[in-house]
């Protein structure tokens, strides 16, 4: 491993110039936004289970309500705020 490091160079270069080459990440919010579903479906498949397919009324998801910040504008653990 030392011996392959030792051999890696890396230049700075600015995001825009014609050096840096492609985005580091795609260009529209769109695109951007498509990202994470491309490794869930790729953990879905691997899963062998099926896509979920409920609607966002239905997720499966735990809201809860923010305890008051302490006098000094912090919340405390849950173990000292009682």
């Amino acid at each position: 491993m030392t011996g392959m490091r030792r051999d890696m160079t890396a230049r700075v270069v600015p995001l825009g110039s014609r050096e840096a080459g492609e985005p580091p990440c795609p260009p529209t919010v769109a695109e951007r936004l498509a990202l994470p579903a491309v490794p869930s479906r790729a953990a879905w498949e691997l899963a062998r289970l099926p896509l979920p397919s409920y609607t966002r009324a239905r997720m499966p998801v735990h809201a809860a309500a923010r305890k008051a910040p302490s006098a000094h504008g912090r919340r405390l653990p849950a173990t000292l705020s009682g």
